[in-house]
């Protein structure tokens, strides 16, 4: 059984006993969240919803860092949502395909409310002989963008894209699900998580649309 803990004692004790949960059954989705930049690269994971009445209110980003040594970076190698009910109550977190490299940079969390929008810095395609990253980093938009967290909050030190424009969800709704899509070439130039699309559902449970 999935353990079910308060939001703010689990950022107390450093995300300890949270889950990860089965991979929800489609909820009643208002909107789709795209990028408007992501890169034609890849293939994309699952599409895994937050737990029936559970939002994301909180996110973590697995990040590999500019190396000296490795000339194949990959930037965002995973995107993880932290769900919560209207209460508060975590439920767990979902996250789609997850790349080998990297760290865990740590939660993000939404001071009150839950998260409404999102956008992310992408790298284009850099050609043949370039390094393709895409995915450098990621901003969700709390309470209709009263409040940004952003997943990298120090300078990546790669050659920086450019930032999406903000996708967001109708008035009453939030983020509920998330799906990436992620490039793993083996042998060739990984670029990592190529785009993003998040989901969003109504707070009262009924469809938008």
């Amino acid at each position: 059984m999935r353990r079910v803990i308060a939001l703010f004692t689990v950022i107390a004790l450093g995300l300890a006993g949270v889950s990860r949960g089965a991979i929800s059954p489609r909820r009643r989705v208002t909107d789709t969240l795209m990028l408007d930049n992501g890169v034609d690269a890849g293939d994309w994971g699952l599409v895994e919803y937050c737990e029936d009445g559970s939002f994301a209110t909180a996110f973590e980003v697995k990040f590999e860092p500019y190396s000296l040594v490795d000339t194949d970076e990959t930037a965002i190698n995973a995107v993880r949502l932290y769900c919560s009910t209207l209460d508060h109550i975590l439920t767990g977190y979902v996250q789609s395909v997850e790349g080998k490299h990297g760290d865990w940079l740590g939660m993000r969390h939404c001071s009150t409310g839950f998260a409404t929008g999102m956008r992310a810095n992408v790298l284009e395609h850099q050609g043949i002989f370039g390094d393709d990253v895409a995915v450098e980093n990621v901003e969700l938009a709390c309470d209709d963008g009263k409040e940004v967290i952003t997943g990298v909050i120090e300078e990546a030190k790669i050659p920086y894209g450019e930032w999406s424009l903000w996708s967001r969800c109708s008035a009453g709704s939030g983020v509920c699900g998330i799906q990436t899509r992620f490039q793993n070439a083996g042998l060739g130039d990984d670029a990592g998580v190529t785009d993003i699309s998040m989901y969003c559902c109504s707070f009262n449970g009924t469809r938008v649309h």
